[in-house]
């Protein structure tokens, strides 16, 4: 329950408080803007057996020239780690792999400056393999869930000139949150990569 209050807050308070920050306007003649970022993350679930893990992703924006920062992103992950709870014989242990991708609408505000707030919102398909085991038997299983996800941060971009133009690598800090039909979360990222 509480991991949905806290990514409810999230969705309500993303484009809020994105919107409280002046937006340039990207010229509709100037080339689009792209990032290509991986995220480097810590989870917080609420999975019966993993609690936190780690994670790591891919993720693609674009933002279109003209349409006031507004543009399509689309991205993968990958968590991993191990817990245990309660089964049907006793107390169980779990490994668990997890995979997801996503495809979303994706804000930047200010999308010619070198410090750019964004918020993204979108929807994902999960998967998860995983072993389970107890103290008499060993069982392997995959689940599927889909989810809605938001997220909210800021991208630096050292390279780009006072016009906003150059290509480089860029930084940043993201906070992703996701409900699912199996188990929701939350997550932390930092972001290193590599734009326009």
């Amino acid at each position: 329950m509480r991991h949905r209050i806290l990514l409810a807050t999230l969705l309500a308070l993303a484009p809020l408080s994105a919107g409280c920050i002046s937006t340039n306007e990207t010229p509709a003649g100037k080339e689009s803007n792209w990032d290509a970022l991986v995220l480097f993350s810590e989870r917080a679930s609420n999975d019966d057996f993993v609690d936190d893990y780690p994670a790591i992703g891919f993720q693609v924006a674009t933002i279109q020239p003209g349409s006031g920062g507004w543009g399509l992103e689309a991205g993968a992950n990958y968590g991993w780690g191990d817990g245990s709870g309660p089964g049907s014989a006793g107390t169980e242990t779990r490994d668990t792999d997890f995979y997801e991708f996503g495809v979303g609408i994706h804000q930047t505000f200010r999308p010619d400056s070198a410090l750019r707030p964004y918020f993204g919102l979108g929807g994902s398909w999960m998967r998860s393999y995983s072993t389970q085991r107890s103290a008499t038997d060993k069982d392997t299983f995959t689940t599927y869930g889909a989810g809605v996800y938001a997220h909210t941060g800021v991208l630096w971009s050292p390279h780009r000139d006072a016009t906003g133009r150059g290509t480089g690598i860029e930084f940043g800090l993201d906070l992703r949150g996701m409900l699912a039909d199996d188990a929701d979360y939350l997550e932390l990222s930092l972001i290193t990569g590599f734009g326009r």
